[in-house]
C-alpha cells in the first residue's frame, strides 16, 4: 500500500527549498536538519515560510526547531535553491548551506538529493525530482 510522505520535525531552523538530512544527534524519530556539504540526503523542505510575509515580524523559514512541515520525498518535483550554476540533467548534491549543486566527479561518494529538470544559477529556484542515492566509492584499505 502506498504512504504519502509524513510530516517531518525540524530539529533547527531549516530555509526553503532546502535539502534536509535526518538528525543524527539525538533529535529523535522523524527529525530533520537542514543538510550540508555533500550530507546524506532525506529530502527537500517545502517552498514556503512557516508564517505569512509580515516584515519585522515574520522569519524566513520553512520551519524552526520543534515545527512540523513538508519534505518533499523521492521522485517528487519540487523547487530547490541553487548553490552554484547547474544544467538540465545535472544531479544534485548538498552545499554547506542545504542548496543544491552540480556534483563533481572523482573517486569519492556523492550523496545525490535531487535532478535538475532545468539551468539556473547560484540563488535561483529550479525545478529538480527529487532522487536520494550515493553513488561512486570511498577508497578500501588494504
Amino acid at each position: 500500500m502506498a504512504r504519502d510522505n509524513p510530516q517531518l520535525i525540524a530539529g533547527g531552523n531549516i530555509s526553503p527549498s532546502r535539502f534536509v538530512k535526518w538528525d543524527l544527534s539525538g533529535g529523535g524519530d522523524f527529525t530533520v536538519i537542514q543538510a550540508t556539504d555533500n550530507t546524506k540526503i532525506a529530502g527537500i523542505s517545502m517552498e514556503g515560510t512557516r508564517e505569512a510575509p509580515i516584515p519585522s515580524v515574520s522569519t524566513a523559514y520553512a520551519a524552526q526547531s520543534g515545527e512540523s512541515f513538508k519534505v518533499y520525498g523521492d521522485g517528487e518535483i519540487c523547487l530547490l535553491e541553487l548553490g552554484g550554476t547547474v544544467v538540465a540533467g545535472d544531479d544534485l548534491s548538498s552545499d554547506a548551506n542545504g542548496k543544491g549543486t552540480a556534483i563533481t566527479g572523482g573517486t569519492s561518494t556523492q550523496e545525490i538529493g535531487a535532478t535538475a529538470l532545468e539551468g539556473g544559477a547560484s540563488g535561483e529556484l529550479i525545478l529538480v525530482q527529487v532522487r536520494l542515492r550515493s553513488e561512486g566509492q570511498t577508497a578500501v584499505s588494504s
